[in-house]
């Protein structure tokens, strides 16, 4: 499970600036082996510093290496120390990589659970089946996820769930599960509004961005006659996100998951551009998530 132990219980008080720069060093250790990327997968030529963290704005169009201090998160996504939060969730989201003869893509996932040799992934439907939702021509052939150690591992679709644009990954970690998985927890029933952050791999990049963001309560997916995702329940959000954010988690001011990213507006700010202002999100509980992983124990 995800150690959401606060180090600061651990010790004797120290003054906030101090918490903030030690869980913000705690943080960027889990991607310290890892230079920060820009969304068209090039390397920032300044890389960010202990106290700071890849960004997307609301609103704002960049082409990536935007940084944010520990300090500045916390003011727009609700979070008492984002540093400490991000430091166990950011563990948590993983990079998730779909390949065909004819097509490459890919999006974001959030560990859910272990069972066996196997890290269980929650990720977006669309991102696993694409050519079920028009956006590839053929079905994938290859599915991979790469975990914090920077390894890319053999995945497979063991639940789809189409009306609420939802899939769930089996990852085949073997003797590596306990080093590499760390499983998130979903928050409790439908949120109501709040704020936090969306978390991915937007675009092209290897790095993780985060994306704060102001989440609505649940609304109803009108669609369209016949879709059979016509009346989901849906979160809105006011964030910054693009092409690989997809499926990745959308997390509350306690680093819970409230939800998976389903899309964003259409927006073109150019290739490698992201500067968008709304999302939809599909709700994720911890009843779907102990259903999901109750359903993968029952599997063979």
């Amino acid at each position: 499970m995800a150690d959401n132990t606060n180090v600061a219980n651990d010790r004797p008080r120290r003054s906030e600036a101090a918490q903030a720069e030690a869980s913000s060093r705690m943080a960027q250790e889990v991607y310290n082996s890892r230079p920060t990327t820009d969304l068209s997968g090039e390397q920032c030529r300044s890389q960010p510093d202990q106290n700071q963290f890849n960004t997307l704005t609301r609103g704002v169009p960049t082409a990536g290496c935007d940084f944010r201090t520990s300090e500045q998160l916390s003011q727009q996504t609700g979070t008492l120390d984002f540093g400490n939060i991000w430091r166990d969730v950011s563990r948590s989201t993983v990079q998730i990589h779909v390949g065909s003869p004819s097509d490459r893509g890919g999006g974001t996932g959030v560990v859910i659970g272990s069972h066996n040799d196997m890290c269980i992934v929650a990720t977006a439907a669309h991102v696993t089946h694409p050519h079920r939702f028009g956006v590839a021509p053929e079905a994938p052939t290859s599915r991979s996820v790469v975990m914090p150690d920077g390894r890319a591992y053999p995945a497979e679709t063991r639940i789809f769930n189409r009306r609420n644009d939802q899939a769930i990954l089996a990852v085949r970690t073997g003797l590596n599960t306990d080093n590499v998985c760390y499983p998130a927890q979903a928050a409790d029933g439908y949120a109501a509004p709040h704020r936090g952050f969306a978390a991915g791999f937007p675009d092209r990049t290897n790095t993780p961005y985060i994306s704060p963001a102001q989440v609505s309560g649940i609304r109803r997916d009108l669609g369209q006659p016949g879709d059979p995702r016509n009346d989901a329940p849906q979160h809105l959000m006011r964030t910054n996100i693009t092409g690989g954010n997809s499926g990745g988690p959308v997390f509350n001011r306690e680093g819970r998951i409230t939800g998976l990213v389903s899309s964003g507006d259409d927006h073109d700010h150019g290739r490698g551009i992201s500067g968008n202002a709304i999302g939809v999100a599909s709700p994720f509980t911890s009843r779907m998530q102990r259903n999901y992983m109750d359903r993968i124990r029952s599997q063979r």
